[in-house]
Parts: structure tokens; C-alpha cells; sequence
């Protein structure tokens, strides 16, 4: 059987337990849990793990650093029954924000995105993710100044947060402003250019 490989970009990156869970668009199946995610250079950086539901599914790896912690602890390492669930499989309120932004966002709950994004913010003030999120919701209540403070922020501590320069070019189609339109998307064909599709 021939391995199935896919790929894709890092999307977004999500503090948990001192590391990031990646969030890319290299695709997987269900059943492909545990697969290694790899970057350009062909260096392990996470293992498959697990995906959102839906048609337009998010895809979402384990940083390689737990596994790495876990083999240092060589023979001590106690494998007992599992006491409760993933945090992937938790209930609603258990689970990691942006698992709760995503469900809020995909069910167009956008005043429930922005109670998520205000608590997200409080428990972790210098997320990047999380302003993006609370964006995202200002955005969709039409709070389109805070909206656009908000993305600029996001962007001016990753230019490359293709999201963000998505929503900045809504905002500037909105205005009718020709000139920062060109060059988002401009910028966006470099960056994602799915993104610049749907824009369109």
C-alpha cells in the first residue's frame, strides 16, 4: 500500500500546554491520525491528529515537542487507561478556545465568537489568534473600525497571516479603496491564493 501524502500550509498556530497545536491545510482522512506532518525541509514537526467536521474541514497536528518529551522519559513512561477525554473529544466548555471559536464561527454565532474572543483575549493577552478571532466577530457585528484596528495589529505581528489580509481586503472593497485592494491582493497571491479566490 502506497502512503498517501498531501500538502499544504500552516494556517495558524494555537498555544496549549507551553507548545503550539498546528493548524495546516494538508488534508487527511479520518483513520490517519498519527501521521507525520513535515515541513519543507523534511523535518518532523507534528503528528496528524485530528480534523474539524464539515465539507471545508480544518486540519489539526500534535506538536512533535510532546512526543520528543515523552521519549526522553525512556523507560519511566506509565501507560495507564485512559481517565478522561481528549481535549479534541471534551465537552463545549472544555475544550481549547479556538476549538470553541471554530464551532461559533461555523455556526455563524458571531456575538457567541466574540464572548469566546473577549475570554480567549483575558486568558491570554498576547495571542495572535485570539485578536485575529475577536476581529473576526467585530467584523461580522459590522464594528468595522474596531474591526480594521484589530487586523492591523494582527498583521503588523505576522505579515503573513493570509486570514487577516483576507478580512483587511474585505474592509477595503468596502471602502471602495482601489489603491490597499490591489495590494492585499497582490500580497494574498503570494501568501494563499485559495484565499484570494474567495475573495473574488
Amino acid at each position: 500500500m502506497k502512503p498517501i501524502i498531501s500538502f499544504g500550509q500552516i494556517k495558524a498556530l494555537y498555544s496549549l500546554d507551553n507548545e503550539n497545536i498546528i493548524q495546516s491545510s494538508a488534508g487527511f482522512a479520518m483513520g490517519a491520525s498519527g501521521g507525520g506532518l513535515f515541513d519543507d525541509d523534511g523535518h518532523l514537526i507534528g503528528l496528524t491528529t485530528f480534523k474539524s467536521p464539515g465539507r471545508h474541514a480544518y486540519y489539526y497536528s500534535i506538536p512533535v515537542e510532546w512526543i520528543k518529551r515523552l521519549l526522553s522519559q525512556g523507560k519511566d513512561i506509565q501507560l495507564t487507561a485512559q481517565t478522561e477525554l481528549p481535549f479534541w473529544d471534551a465537552p463545549f466548555e472544555k475544550r481549547p478556545f479556538f476549538m470553541q471559536a471554530y464551532d461559533a464561527s461555523r455556526e455563524e454565532q458571531w456575538s457567541r465568537l466574540k464572548e469566546i474572543a473577549t475570554l480567549w483575549l483575558k486568558n491570554e493577552p498576547q495571542s495572535n489568534e485570539a485578536l485575529f478571532t475577536d476581529a473576526i466577530a467585530r467584523f461580522e457585528l459590522k464594528d468595522y473600525e474596531a474591526a480594521k484596528k484589530e487586523l492591523s495589529d494582527v498583521v503588523k505581528k505576522n505579515p503573513r497571516h493570509a486570514q487577516a489580509q483576507l478580512y483587511l481586503l474585505k474592509l477595503a472593497k468596502l471602502n471602495h479603496d482601489d489603491n490597499a485592494t490591489h495590494a492585499i491582493e497582490t500580497l494574498l497571491s503570494q501568501l494563499d491564493e485559495s484565499l484570494l479566490k474567495e475573495a473574488q
